[in-house]
């Protein structure tokens, strides 16, 4: 029983490990976030960019809303207004933001949640699949979830 025990604590103690790790990755998620749209919103002389990147960022944060909350209206407005300009500006780093993010996330969550890059995107995929595009996050979860548990079984009873 108190093998049992053991075994469950470790568990919880990595799938802490893992939830740490995916809160980690979205703050660096936020943070590259907040330092890429202040600088461009800075060079495209938009007022308040860095509080608008700070919102942005945040919205970010949030599965399936992300930053096209605010970027396709305002895109959609710019062009409305005739200012074409910053409506191409603003649509460039937006596809510049969703690529980037597309490239980056596997790496990132990956690393900061104990698996591999390659395993987080295949989890990614097949999440969004299966789920849509909560399972983008859901994915990469359970195949740590997958990899602890695998872990765990590997390793020796202690005692």
């Amino acid at each position: 029983m108190a093998q049992q025990e053991n075994k469950l604590i470790r568990f919880l103690a990595e799938m802490l490990k893992v939830g740490m790790g995916f809160i980690k990755a979205q703050l660096i998620f936020f943070a590259i976030n907040l330092v890429l749209i202040s600088v461009f919103l800075i060079i495209f002389d938009i007022p308040f960019a860095v509080l608008i990147a700070l919102g942005v960022s945040l919205l970010d944060l949030l599965p399936v809303v992300g930053s096209g909350l605010v970027f396709l209206p305002w895109i959609i407005v710019s062009l409305i207004l005739g200012n074409s300009a910053l409506a191409l500006r603003l649509a460039l780093l937006y596809i510049g933001l969703v690529v980037l993010r597309q490239i980056l996330d596997p790496i990132i969550t990956g690393k900061q949640i104990g698996v591999r890059p390659l395993v987080a995107l295949a989890a990614s995929i097949l999440g969004a699949l299966l789920l849509g595009a909560v399972g983008i996050i859901i994915g990469p979860l359970v195949a740590a979830t997958i990899s602890v548990i695998l872990k765990l079984r590997q390793s020796k009873p202690e005692g």
